[in-house]
């Protein structure tokens, strides 16, 4: 902005020089001048934030990431993170939940910026919650979203007891779960494969194919837990596998094959 100012009193004295050595000098009085005085003054507007999830879904203990889509400001700022949660849906994830882990970065041009990565480690739904400061032409802005389904993994061990009996005895897998919230609690799925004539077939097998029994129980999320017990009449080897199914917020999990400790030998 600029103002122009005409017929303003000079301030300074002007002083003619004389024209002839024998004259004097002369003060010159009412002298007027043109002030001009410029300035500016910044105009703010708005930025533009758009979030995004990187990954929306994810197993706990992963990197969560968001990305953030700003426009409106090319000066270098901050931007700043937090990630809210874990609630039990996605239509109640939002920013009043606590705040598990906070990262920061710069921007300066308009683009997308993915942000250092926060791991959640209980399973949920969290949401971000993203704000870039604000500079001398724009002011600060903030957005709460870009929802991420974080889920559960189980830790399944499986043993047999006992490892050996004679046909005709009753024989039970001890379950070993973790990795779970305690609630909801679940339902293991304990199963005996066999028999095999050999380790050798046992393991060729996979553990599928010849399915002696099968049993369930509701488990916490960790807990160790004495399956039902069954009774084996055929004498040979067996092996035990327990199984998780999946959820919304659960990932299905099976127990290793054949791990050691899992096979039982039963004798005539």
């Amino acid at each position: 902005m600029t103002a122009q100012i005409g017929q303003v009193p000079e301030h300074r004295l002007v002083v003619r020089a004389p024209d002839r050595k024998a004259q004097a000098a002369v003060a010159e009085g009412g002298v007027k001048r043109t002030l001009e005085v410029s300035t500016s003054s910044p105009v703010r507007g708005t930025q533009g934030l758009a979030l995004k999830a990187s990954p929306d879904s994810l197993v706990a203990g992963a990197a969560a990431r968001v990305v953030a889509s700003v426009t409106g400001d090319g000066t270098t700022r901050a931007l700043g993170a937090t990630l809210h949660g874990p609630v039990s849906s996605a239509a109640a994830a939002g920013c009043s939940a606590p705040i598990v882990g906070t990262v920061s970065s710069t921007v300066s041009t308009d683009g997308d910026y993915t942000l250092p990565p926060v791991s959640p480690t209980v399973s949920g739904y969290y949401a971000w919650r993203v704000a870039v400061e604000g500079t001398a032409t724009s002011h600060p802005a903030s957005a709460c979203g870009a929802t991420t389904k974080v889920k559960a993994v189980a830790s399944i061990v499986v043993a047999a007891v006992p490892a050996q009996t004679p046909a005709g005895e009753v024989v039970r897998a001890r379950v070993g779960l973790t990795g779970l919230p305690v609630t909801p609690a679940v339902t293991v799925t304990a199963t005996l494969w066999g028999p095999y004539e050999t380790e050798q077939a046992l393991r060729a097998a996979g553990c599928s194919g010849s399915n002696f029994d099968e049993m369930q129980l509701t488990m916490k999320g960790n807990d160790t837990r004495d399956m039902p017990g069954v009774f084996v009449t055929a004498p040979g080897l067996y092996a035990w596998q327990a199984t998780v199914p999946p959820s919304e917020l659960r990932e299905g999990s099976r127990s290793q094959c054949a791990a050691p400790g899992t096979l039982l030998w039963v004798s005539q």
